[in-house]
């Protein structure tokens, strides 16, 4: 959409993700076969195949980028339905600060889709706000890095508090962007097993045992360090034979 058309939406309230929009956008997208255009290229161009979940604007290069609100090469896709692609089609699948964005219920679909679609031995990594680190700024930070992550949320998203900062911070993960649920590290384990997934380990930002899965993370968007301090990430793998029911 041209910045013209986006100026008039707006100041009739409609923005990018007003449902009426998306539905529209949606619509014309599959009318156009646009999204299947854009699979069926990524599929022909890589042997190596990588499915990005929840694009927004930070695109990686080598994977299939996808977005509910797609922008140019991006594919149109909800992350909570059905994925247009045969089982066992990618191996790897990534997804930074979006699956906090969803009900625990259609995160569950999600990483079923997910478990679909990746290949016997695929892996998926996983990037999201750490309950457990943002509950440790309350009611104070236990270290520099905490206070500087305060102070740096406090101006960024709840200006004008000058009491009470660690409260409206706290309370902002839990009300603002969209949020819908927070993870800590034993619960995207327990529902990662829930979903089919082994091989389940913890990681730093920017670091894994497969290449393809390094320094994917959008740390841009911080000051530096703040990103790693919020953020809890993990890997697991699709297994390579299904357990036998009958044993």
């Amino acid at each position: 959409m041209n910045a013209l058309k986006k100026t008039v939406l707006r100041r009739l309230g409609i923005e990018d993700d007003h449902p009426w929009l998306v539905g529209y956008q949606n619509a014309k997208r599959r009318m156009l076969g646009k999204d299947a255009k854009l699979r069926d290229r990524y599929f022909k161009q890589f042997e190596t195949t990588k499915l990005h979940l929840g694009s927004s604007n930070h695109l990686l290069k080598g994977w299939l980028n996808t977005d509910l609100c797609p922008g140019k090469d991006v594919m149109m896709l909800d992350a909570t339905a059905s994925y247009p692609f045969e089982s066992d089609s990618f191996d790897f699948v990534y997804s930074e600060h979006m699956i906090e964005h969803l009900p625990y219920d259609a995160a569950l679909k999600m990483l079923k889709e997910c478990h679909r679609v990746l290949k016997p031995g695929g892996v998926i990594r996983i990037v999201t706000p750490d309950l457990a680190k943002i509950l440790n700024i309350y009611p104070q930070p236990k270290d520099s890095l905490g206070e500087r992550y305060l102070d740096w949320m406090s101006t960024t998203f709840t200006p004008g508090v000058s009491e009470n900062q660690t409260t409206h911070v706290v309370n902002s993960f839990f009300r603002l962007w969209g949020h819908q649920f927070l993870y800590d590290a034993g619960t995207l384990t327990t529902t990662l097993i829930k979903c089919g997934f082994t091989n389940i380990g913890k990681h730093e930002l920017g670091t894994s045992h497969h290449i393809e899965m390094q320094k994917l993370e959008n740390t841009k968007r911080y000051p530096e360090g703040l990103l790693h301090y919020e953020s809890i990430c993990f890997e697991a793998s699709k297994p390579k034979t299904l357990p036998n029911p009958c044993v």
